[in-house]
């Protein structure tokens, strides 16, 4: 496993990738540092590139939001697609269906 970059000073969004710029970086480990102080390991699953941030209580619990956002956006964009494809695969069955090009033997089993 490779060891962890250490983040420029000023670093101000944990979020985003020091290597590629994506901005879906997410959290391997985090560790309490001081009252209102979070170190984390961070991880890019887009390019795989480890980097270690630090940030508030706030930008800790702003980044576990967006993670959540996304994670949502993806969801919902995953529904689409499986929906799309149910409907492709329907509008087929019915057209197989109408030109009855289905037959009893296509559900016999063991074929």
């Amino acid at each position: 496993m490779p060891t962890p970059a250490q983040p420029p000073a000023g670093r101000k969004e944990l979020g985003r990738c020091l290597a590629c710029g994506s901005g879906m970086q997410y959290a391997l480990r985090c560790r309490r540092l001081g009252p209102d102080a979070w170190q984390l390991e961070l991880r890019c699953p887009d390019c795989g590139a480890q980097t270690r941030g630090s940030g508030s209580t706030a930008a800790v619990r702003r980044l576990d939001r967006d993670q959540a956002a996304g994670r949502r956006a993806l969801e919902d964009r995953l529904r689409a697609i499986e929906r799309a494809a149910w409907e492709d695969e329907i509008t087929r069955f019915c057209a197989a269906l109408d030109a009855d090009a289905i037959l009893p033997e296509d559900f016999a089993r063991g074929a």
